[in-house]
């Protein structure tokens, strides 16, 4: 993949996310790239295979985090923060701020 198909990948999905408002901010657009995770896996064609690669390098970064988990299951897996709070042994404040620093963290990368 060059520079080039990676521009014109980022183009495309800048211009889907204008459309539904979310482009503008990064907090938002990474949401909801994640949220959509899954359903980029089911489509199977190239521009989602990039965007998944795009998405699994970003999330490669924080995989050493602690909350790295609690993330991929409320935003990949649809998990409920209640859910998550409840098998960690935490609270749902713990797992909501640090699911919030992830994604500050991750919205640097998508």
């Amino acid at each position: 993949m060059t520079d080039e198909d990676i521009e014109k990948i980022a183009e495309r999905v800048v211009e889907r996310l204008s459309e539904r408002g979310v482009a503008e901010d990064p907090i938002a657009r990474t949401e909801y790239l994640l949220r959509g995770y899954q359903r980029l896996v089911q489509k199977d064609d190239r521009e989602s295979r990039k965007m998944l690669r795009k998405i699994d390098v970003a999330l490669e970064m924080i995989r050493d985090d602690d909350y790295y988990d609690a993330l991929y299951r409320h935003y990949v897996l649809g998990d409920k923060i209640e859910s998550i709070a409840e098998d960690l042994n935490c609270g749902i404040a713990t797992v909501s701020r640090n699911k919030n620093r992830l994604i500050k963290q991750l919205s640097c990368f998508m």
